[in-house]
């Protein structure tokens, strides 16, 4: 087998596109560093102790972020080594599952958690955070436009970058066979918003209408 031997439970591709980062359902969740032309690994190290469920290369410096049970960690590259820090949850955050990321081009990092919350990150450490979802927030997704967030109470939220609601899209409301869906994945262009359920579906939502 490879380096993971037990399976491989998320990925990522560098901003450049030339190296990708994989982390593996091992017992230690360990993560690696690939250049994947060439399929040459560059660097690796034991994750966590709990589960990640997350991993995302940030577009501004190529630095990697994991999130998962109990814990948001911030990697650097020095040689073969990868370097972990742990995120501290500040401003009255609480530590718990972190089961979404997404991280914009300059380097804006948010995540979602079990409990509902999206948390901003700022030097490893949570610059601000809202409550936006009953239960877990399953998907998050960032642009230059703002911060979209999904959830399993089937709504689609759409954020400044400072975290400021500004439009709610309620997915149970929109059908009779829609009154239990839970939104598990979104992404946002321009004036659309694409949203994937839990039952399979995918909606395309018009935010100017």
């Amino acid at each position: 087998g490879g380096f993971h031997d037990n399976g491989i439970c998320a990925v990522s591709f560098s901003s450049g596109g030339d190296k990708l980062v994989s982390v593996g359902i091992d017992t230690d969740h360990s993560i690696a560093v690939w250049n994947w032309e060439t399929g040459a690994k560059i660097a690796s190290a034991t994750g966590h102790v709990h589960r990640i469920f997350c991993v995302a290369f940030n577009p501004s410096d190529d630095s990697i972020v994991t999130t998962g049970v109990s814990h948001v960690k911030f990697w650097t590259v020095t040689g073969r080594l990868l370097r972990g820090k742990s995120g501290a949850f500040t401003q009255g955050s609480r530590d718990q599952a972190m089961v979404s990321l997404t991280i914009s081009k300059k380097g804006r990092i948010y995540s979602g958690s079990e409990q509902g919350e999206i948390y901003r990150w700022k030097n490893a450490e949570v610059d601000t955070l809202v409550m936006a979802h009953e239960g877990p927030v399953f998907a998050l997704w960032v642009c230059r436009d703002g911060l979209c967030s999904g959830g399993k109470d089937g709504k689609v939220m759409v954020w400044s970058l400072n975290l400021k609601p500004l439009v709610t899209f309620d997915m149970r409301s929109q059908s009779t066979g829609l009154d239990r869906t839970r939104i598990r994945s979104v992404c946002w262009l321009a004036k659309t918003i694409l949203v994937g359920t839990i039952h399979s579906e995918v909606f395309e939502i018009d935010i100017e209408s």
